[in-house]
């Protein structure tokens, strides 16, 4: 499955890159990326364990596991170009209730 990797998580890479060859601090990267320092260290350090792909979320790529099946959604999208049944549309067409 091949992740791609966004155009926030390059301009993320290159920031991290700039600190962990020293052209930057920690702290001055942070601030470019909008966190905290702590969690700035944390992003280095992935970066040098797993390369760039650390970057990329473990989930992209994946179907979310919420999602219709593909049966289902074939049905409805059926149903609701060939409906088999005419319902009434609202209340006010519907034969009053007693």
């Amino acid at each position: 499955m091949d992740n791609y990797m966004s155009v926030r998580d390059a301009r993320r890479l290159g920031v991290l890159e700039a600190a962990r060859k020293g052209q930057i601090t920690n702290r001055e990267g942070a601030r470019a990326l909008g966190g905290c320092l702590r969690q700035f260290q944390r992003l280095k350090a992935r970066i040098g364990e797993e390369g760039p792909e650390a970057l990329v979320h473990g989930n992209r790529g994946r179907a979310s596991p919420r999602r219709l099946s593909d049966e289902f959604r074939e049905r409805v999208v059926d149903l609701l170009q060939h409906p088999e049944v005419d319902f009434p549309r609202n209340r006010s067409q519907s034969e009053p209730h007693v």
